[in-house]
């Protein structure tokens, strides 16, 4: 499983490549703080810290092990391909990242120009909570990339679960507000099920995610 989910997550930084650590609570959109006045890429990362990602699965070596233990390390893996290719210098990259699972989104990485230590310390210290909102947090990455001046926005979304908390994510992503604002500003947004079927999130597809 562990191999599985770190390819997905670098895959997901290629196709991404191809195109001070502190807890906020997110803004809602705003067409009117919506920018793309630079070239580079903002990447927002939705990353699960619910109570079930404290739950046991086989990993790659059959043995057991949290599944927060596995996220975390497959995110350490990206946030070094992340440094790789910023370290190549071709194009700026502003991250941030969301997390959930105390009841709403906070934005534990606020974005900014790519922050090595900053991540690492996250993704190093990631604990673990309770509810699974993910249309809200969703909507708190979106926020974060619109507000960035990077004209390629992504946002990755990794959870083993669906959302029980807050409004679906296809309510926001088919919201008026958030079509109204991502027409004029494209968001690319990637879904990773992580011991999960990809097909409980088929229904996000038709809004253009990419479930892996």
């Amino acid at each position: 499983m562990k191999k599985l989910l770190v390819l997905a997550l670098v895959t997901i930084v290629v196709l991404l490549a191809g195109t001070g650590c502190s807890s906020r609570d997110p803004e809602v959109l705003n067409i009117n703080r919506a920018s793309a006045s630079e070239s580079g890429i903002a990447l927002a990362i939705v990353y699960d810290n619910s109570g079930s990602m404290d739950e046991d699965v086989l990993n790659e070596a059959g043995e057991k092990e949290s599944k927060k233990d596995i996220a975390r390390r497959a995110l350490v893996k990206v946030i070094e391909s992340l440094k790789n290719y910023s370290d190549l210098g071709s194009k700026k990259i502003q991250v941030g990242v969301v997390t959930f699972g105390f009841g709403s989104p906070s934005i534990v990485v606020d974005m900014q120009d790519f922050n090595y230590e900053a991540l690492l310390e996250y993704a190093e210290n990631t604990g673990g909570g309770q509810n699974t909102p993910l249309g809200v947090s969703i909507e708190a990455a979106a926020g974060l990339v619109l507000q960035s001046p990077m004209n390629e926005k992504h946002i990755v979304i990794l959870s083993d679960g669906l959302n029980n908390m807050g409004p679906d994510p296809v309510d926001i992503l088919s919201s008026p507000e958030y079509v109204k604002v991502t027409s004029e500003y494209p968001v690319g947004s990637y879904f990773v099920a992580f011991d999960i079927s990809g097909d409980q999130f088929s229904n996000l597809e038709p809004l253009g995610v990419k479930i892996f």
